[in-house]
C-alpha cells in the first residue's frame, strides 16, 4: 500500500477587519518569512506537526508538507490562533484538502517503453526531458513510475480515493510492471 509523503490543505479566515497586515505578523512570529515576490505572502514553518502554512493577507492560508489531515489541520489552527493573538477577529472555516501525495516501491525494475505503449493515449515519456513515465489516470489524478521502480500517485483527496487508485492500476497492468 501507498505510504502518505505529503498532504496539501487550504483555508480561509473569516475577518472582521478585512486584510491581515503580514509585516506585523512576520515581526510578531518566529520562524516566520515575509515574501513579496511574486506576491505577498508570510510562510511559517513548524516543527510539530511538521507542515509549513503560507499566510496571504486576504485571509487565504495554505498547508503543505503535513502527513496527514490531522496534522495539517493541526498546522492551520496554530497559524489561526497566532493571528487571532495579534489583535484580528477571525475565524477558520472551509478548511478542505487540495491535494494528497503518496509513493510505493514496486521492488522491481520497470520496463517503462512496454508501460509507454500500453499507455500511449494518457502518458507522458521523454527520456531528455524527464526521465520518469507520468500517466494521467483523468480527474488531475496522476501516477508517476520510475525505472527502479516507484510509484508516485498526485491528484486524490482521500486516503480512500488513494487506496482505490492504487488498486485499480496495480489490477489493470501487474503484468506490465515487471521488466522482462
Amino acid at each position: 500500500m501507498p505510504v502518505i509523503t505529503n498532504v496539501s490543505m487550504t483555508a480561509d479566515l473569516f475577518d472582521m477587519i478585512g486584510f491581515i497586515d503580514l509585516r506585523k505578523l512576520c515581526n510578531n512570529c518566529c520562524n516566520c518569512v515575509y515574501h513579496n515576490y511574486p506576491f505577498v505572502r508570510v510562510i511559517k514553518r513548524y516543527r510539530n506537526p511538521n507542515a509549513t502554512v503560507m499566510i496571504y493577507d486576504s485571509g487565504k492560508l495554505v498547508c503543505v508538507g503535513a502527513k496527514s489531515k490531522n496534522d495539517g489541520r493541526i498546522a492551520l489552527r496554530k497559524t489561526a490562533r497566532i493571528i487571532q493573538k495579534l489583535g484580528y477577529d477571525i475565524k477558520l472555516h472551509n478548511l478542505r484538502v487540495t491535494n494528497i501525495a503518496a509513493s510505493h516501491n514496486l521492488k522491481n525494475d520497470l520496463n517503462v517503453e512496454k508501460l509507454m505503449n500500453q499507455f500511449n493515449w494518457s502518458s507522458n515519456y521523454e527520456l531528455e526531458i524527464f526521465p520518469h513515465l507520468r500517466i494521467n489516470c483523468g480527474n488531475k489524478r496522476h501516477i508517476t513510475l520510475t525505472r527502479k521502480g516507484k510509484m508516485i500517485l498526485t491528484g486524490v483527496y482521500t486516503r480512500k480515493a488513494l487506496n482505490e487508485l492504487y488498486e485499480e492500476f496495480m489490477f489493470k497492468y501487474f503484468d506490465y510492471l515487471i521488466n522482462k
